[in-house]
């Protein structure tokens, strides 16, 4: 039961988090073909990985991982420029 409560609540998030940007791929900023509920929890899983990284000793570089971040998003969202 409360497994069920979890990935309604977590669909529900990544859900509004995908209609968020969806104009920003309506206005081709975004690529067409990237599912955005996909990426939505793809992102979450991630932004979720950066809070171990904040409660405790760990070597990760929290710097290192920001722009690790930032540059997957970008290869993975953006649409390509058109000449």
């Amino acid at each position: 039961e409360l497994k069920a409560i979890v990935v309604e609540k977590f669909v529900g998030l990544c859900t509004r988090m995908a209609y968020v940007i969806r104009p920003l791929q309506e206005r081709g900023i975004i690529r067409a073909d990237l599912d955005l509920l996909t990426f939505s929890a793809w992102f979450t899983g991630a932004v979720t990985g950066r809070v171990f990284i904040e409660l405790g000793d760990t070597p990760i570089d929290p710097v290192v991982w920001d722009r690790l971040l930032t540059e997957a998003v970008a290869a993975l969202v953006l649409a390509p420029e058109s000449d």
